[in-house]
């Protein structure tokens, strides 16, 4: 509003000064004039409303534009501001589900190790090779959507995280599908060692879930 005022302020000075100044140099002018004071008055008055209604139309004109594209401005921002909040909302969703698919693989991976160690059969073999692949796959596109969104806050921690679980993961996921190892493996103290393996992994996924419930809650958060 204080913008607006000098412009306001001037024509309000025009328009009290120019009056003055038409009575002084017009209408007390001994300048010769084919015509009267009364349709100089006229003329003027007219000419002289014609152009403080422009101005005031021009000025009306400029801050209904200006205020019309700030309220622009603060809608496209708005709406920038909620895409960004969905897209973190979905990105955010996709990470809770993939995390969910790959700790749901890792399980089937375990309990189908189990099952062959136990069995030692052929089919439970290949659904353990199977389990390894499947948990596998996840884990190469979840690293790969994190990588990709690194704009995120604590996606570093998150992905460096997830290596560190994978690494463990893949030596046991080695050791399990190489049978010349596990029959190694059984002769020694085996079953000790897979107990050990098994809870250090199931470990590290469960403070991996409370990473991923930290990223998620640390991310929604900067929406509010």
């Amino acid at each position: 509003m204080k913008k607006h005022l000098l412009p306001i302020l001037i024509v309000i000075a025009i328009s009290a000064i120019f009056p003055i100044c038409i009575d002084k140099l017009v209408l007390g002018s001994n300048y010769p004039s084919n015509v009267n004071n009364e349709v100089w008055m006229s003329f003027l008055g007219g000419y002289l409303g014609a152009i403080i209604g422009a101005i005031i139309t021009l000025i009306v004109m400029y801050i209904s534009i200006n205020n019309s594209n700030k309220q622009l401005d603060k809608t496209l921002l708005a709406e920038k501001e909620k895409e960004i909040k969905n897209i973190k909302r979905e990105f955010c969703g996709y990470i809770i589900k993939e995390y969910a698919i790959y700790n749901s693989n890792m399980t089937k991976a375990f309990n189908s190790a189990v099952s062959y160690i136990n069995t030692s059969g052929v089919s439970e073999y290949h659904f353990m090779v199977n389990s390894f692949i499947a948990c596998e796959s996840v884990y190469i596109e979840l690293v790969l959507q994190l990588q990709v969104n690194s704009q995120y806050a604590e996606i570093d921690k998150l992905i460096k995280d997830l290596q560190i679980i994978n690494k463990r993961y893949d030596v046991f996921k080695t050791i399990m599908i190489d049978i010349d190892t596990l029959k190694k493996l059984k002769e020694k103290d085996f079953i000790k060692w897979f107990e050990n393996e098994n809870l250090a992994i199931l470990n590290d996924v469960m403070n991996l879930r409370k990473m991923v419930k930290q990223f998620v809650k640390t991310n929604l958060k900067q929406d509010y």
